[in-house]
């Protein structure tokens, strides 16, 4: 087999070695591959595309394996000299893959999973080309998380760090929490059907999708793809408003123990992190700062009373040494 080995070129894996496949040349590579290695794993499923799309830089097949299994080598066995690159990412595993059925050379991911539900949602996921892309634009809006892993609720404590809670949905559950008319998910073909899916959602307001204000992964995604750029800027003409404010809403109206279990975990984490805020006192100025007792302690103590008053306690630890470090200068 020729030699392992991962390279970029012109921002995508494997370059201009890999050829674009039609839809048809897309099934073709995924029944040759299921012939040869589909065995090898319980599941072996290419992603749902949109019908609209008419050609492909990759293949995506989802696999399920056992945990053990090392999959670059099972694979590899069976393949052999028809794998020209490899590389491997998380749970991706990315083949420059010669095609006789075709006769091009093509990148195929096989992206493993090694449990039943964390396959649903990586298929669910990687199905619909940038369908998901769009969503996660939306469910971070409403503070939420929607990825490969599932779906979380973001939470940020009293000491404003930002927490992700694991919520015990799929992700086809966590499209209802974010209010979408789930009777048009399977009637999904086009951009065009995205944009009216997303549109669907009481809980959307247009100035999700204002460039300035998106994350700066979601301007990557946007300057990098542009169906997903369009699929926004369809959205932002369409000058949505937000009929519905409370953005756990239909979290409380479809799942409401598992919306009672997360915000039990809201409150274990607030107060976790009361046991670990620190005592500003004396000592604690000592210790950070390296100081000896004297006046200059008490002086900081004093003013740092002053700048964050009954608030202290409460205080980030980093936003306090950054003030006592403005002060010692």
């Amino acid at each position: 087999m020729s030699t392992f080995k991962k390279f970029m070129e012109g921002g995508k894996l494997f370059g201009n070695a890999a050829a674009r496949v039609t839809n048809a040349e897309l099934q073709s590579v995924y029944q040759e591959l299921k012939s040869q290695i589909g065995d090898l794993f319980s599941r072996f499923e290419s992603t749902k595309t949109l019908q609209s799309k008419q050609d492909h830089g990759d293949i995506d097949i989802l696999v399920l394996a056992e945990p053990n299994v090392n999959i670059k080598d099972i694979v590899a066995q069976r393949l052999g000299s028809k794998i020209i690159q490899y590389s491997k990412n998380d749970n991706t595993h990315s083949i420059l893959y010669y095609s006789k059925a075709i006769n091009k050379q093509v990148h195929v991911d096989l992206i493993a999973s090694t449990s039943p539900n964390a396959y649903d949602n990586k298929f669910h996921y990687y199905s619909l080309n940038d369908f998901s892309a769009a969503i996660g634009t939306v469910s971070k809006k409403l503070h939420f998380k929607y990825g490969s892993e599932g779906v979380f609720k973001r939470f940020q404590d009293q000491k404003t760090v930002w927490h992700d809670i694991p919520l015990p949905l799929g992700l086809l559950e966590g499209l209802k929490i974010f209010g979408f008319d789930m009777t048009l998910y399977s009637k999904i073909k086009n951009p065009d059907d995205i944009i009216n899916f997303i549109a669907s959602s009481p809980l959307v307001d247009g100035s999700f999708f204002v460039h300035e204000d998106l994350t700066s992964a979601d301007r990557q995604a946007v300057n990098k793809r542009p169906i997903m750029d369009y699929i926004l800027g369809e959205l932002r003409k369409k000058n949505l408003h937000q009929t519905i404010t409370d953005e756990d809403y239909f979290f409380k109206k479809y799942y409401p123990e598992a919306y009672q279990q997360t915000e039990l975990k809201k409150q274990e984490i607030n107060q976790s992190t009361y046991k670990n805020v620190p005592n500003f006192n004396g000592n604690w100025v000592m210790q950070t700062f390296g100081l000896k007792p004297g006046p200059q302690v008490g002086e900081i103590m004093k003013k740092m009373y002053q700048r964050f008053g009954n608030n202290l306690e409460n205080t980030p630890s980093k936003e306090v040494i950054q003030y006592v470090k403005e002060l010692l200068k």
